[in-house]
């Protein structure tokens, strides 16, 4: 598992306001990260995006990232702080990914392309990248894929998530414009806020108004015993290859991961008959799709 969070230039002013970006940011690493951390920036009238990445990334630095790029215009700013699946805590396996005109950060692990990628070194989500934008795919199409998806393509946001159980919080605050969407967000935060905090089932979203109506959301009830994990140890040596995986707080980690995953399973089961019943009625089947699909209309080389 990773965390990420997405947000635009409101929501930096109105978690500034509050004194919280950082401790916003530290709470995601906290959570389930820890391996590597980076930012991105969108300047969505010249389409010019920043990122900043690296096992070394601290998010006292994301955050001034963050509030610096807010400052000089940037119209949306994303954060990631990874957990090491499908390869070793590196630089390069930070996230986002940018691959043509396409940035994309995940929070998941797509075990069909994270096999493809260790034949060639990459991650899962770097693969999904270059695949998406060597086959011009539409982002829409994410949604088959594992997990929650971020990013920019050419000048706009989008966020994708196609199952009801993987972590994401929208919030929106309409008097500032602020939005933000995030894999959780602490109590003391979505209660004070922000007017509406809501948790996501599915969403295909490029950008458009958020409304409570249209959205296949649950109301969120943050959870105060979230799992915890031990200690990160930083990695020192920049080469990816001497990272140790026979690291004891490196194992005791991922068995926690695995019994997390493994009571994911069983509750799905379990559940899997109640989640049409949950999911709110819309007029029509496809009203969670957010907005418009940004399409290619450029070459792009896989391995740019």
């Amino acid at each position: 598992m990773c965390r990420l969070m997405l947000l635009n230039r409101e929501a930096v002013s109105l978690l500034e306001n509050w004194g919280v970006l950082h401790a916003m940011l530290k709470q995601l690493e906290c959570s389930f990260g820890g391996h590597g951390n980076g930012v991105a920036a969108l300047w969505s009238q010249s389409e010019r995006v920043s990122v900043q990445k690296g096992v070394k990334l601290r998010t006292e630095e994301a955050a001034h990232l963050l509030s610096r790029s807010a400052g000089r215009g940037a119209d949306w700013m994303l954060f990631h702080t990874r957990r090491a699946s499908s390869s070793v805590i590196a630089d390069c396996h930070c996230h986002p990914f940018r691959s043509g005109k396409l940035t994309l950060a995940h929070n998941g692990h797509d075990a069909a392309f994270a096999r493809l990628g260790q034949s060639i070194g990459v991650t899962d989500t770097e693969l999904i990248a270059r695949t998406w934008t060597r086959l011009r795919l539409p982002l829409a199409a994410l949604d088959a894929c594992t997990g929650v998806f971020i990013g920019f393509q050419r000048d706009a946001p989008f966020v994708i998530k196609g199952s009801p159980y993987s972590d994401l919080v929208a919030a929106w605050h309409r008097k500032t414009g602020a939005v933000v969407f995030a894999s959780e967000l602490p109590p003391w935060l979505a209660e004070g806020a922000f007017e509406q905090v809501v948790e996501v089932r599915r969403l295909a979203w490029f950008g458009r108004t958020l409304d409570r109506l249209t959205l296949d959301v649950v109301p969120y009830r943050p959870s105060p015993q979230r799992p915890r994990f031990p200690p990160v140890r930083r990695w020192e040596d920049p080469d990816p290859l001497l990272a140790d995986w026979s690291d004891p707080e490196e194992e005791e980690a991922a068995g926690y991961a695995n019994l997390i995953e493994e009571e994911e399973a069983r509750a799905r089961e379990a559940e899997g008959k109640l989640a049409s019943a949950q999911a709110p009625k819309h007029q029509g089947e496809e009203d969670w799709r957010q907005g418009r699909q940004v399409e290619h209309d450029y070459p792009g080389w896989w391995w740019r």
